[in-house]
Formats: structure tokens, C-alpha cells, sequence
């Protein structure tokens, strides 16, 4: 089976509790996973305007791309995107 799907935006659509289900299923130490999710949700961006700093957003869910954790964290999410879809196949919901 085959399937193209759409990534774009894909990294910033992930919810970060969703990224700590994705750890904890396959057993992943606490410890780690909040090290993780300390270093993908404490993110906060400024804007420069006419070279100042001006205002703070502090995003909500989404991994940084260029993060060196980022891919890691994509795949295991993609893992589970994937094992939906041959379930789905599996049980007939989704033929192809």
C-alpha cells in the first residue's frame, strides 16, 4: 500500500501532549520524556522591529524545525500515523 500525505505545516500541528503519549507507549523513561518536552515547549519568539525587541509569543503545541530533536520527534508521530492506516486496511475501514 501506498499513501502520499500532505507534511507541510506538519510540525507545527503537533500537539505536545500528544508527543508525550507517542513516548510513553513504547515505555520511554519519565525523566526523558521530560527532558523533551522541556526542550520543545519552553520556545519563546520576539519581534524585531526597527532593530528592537518588541512583544513575546510563546507558541502552544508544534516542534521547532532545524530543532536536532525535531526529526526524531516527527518520526515517532509518523510511526503512529502509519500503524493507524495498516489498522484501518486490517479491519476494513480503508480499502485500497
Amino acid at each position: 500500500m501506498a499513501v502520499k500525505t500532505d507534511m507541510s505545516k506538519a510540525y507545527d500541528r503537533l500537539k505536545w501532549n500528544f508527543i508525550v503519549a507517542v513516548m510513553e507507549r513504547p515505555g520511554f523513561h519519565p525523566k526523558w520524556i521530560n527532558w523533551v518536552l522541556q526542550c520543545i515547549s519552553t520556545v519563546s519568539y520576539t519581534f524585531l522591529i526597527n532593530g528592537a525587541a518588541q512583544g513575546q509569543v510563546i507558541p502552544q503545541r508544534g516542534i521547532r524545525q532545524g530543532d536536532p530533536l525535531s526529526p526524531f520527534i516527527f518520526i515517532l508521530c509518523g510511526e503512529v500515523l502509519s500503524g493507524l492506516c495498516k489498522n484501518a486496511q486490517v479491519s476494513g475501514t480503508y480499502q485500497v
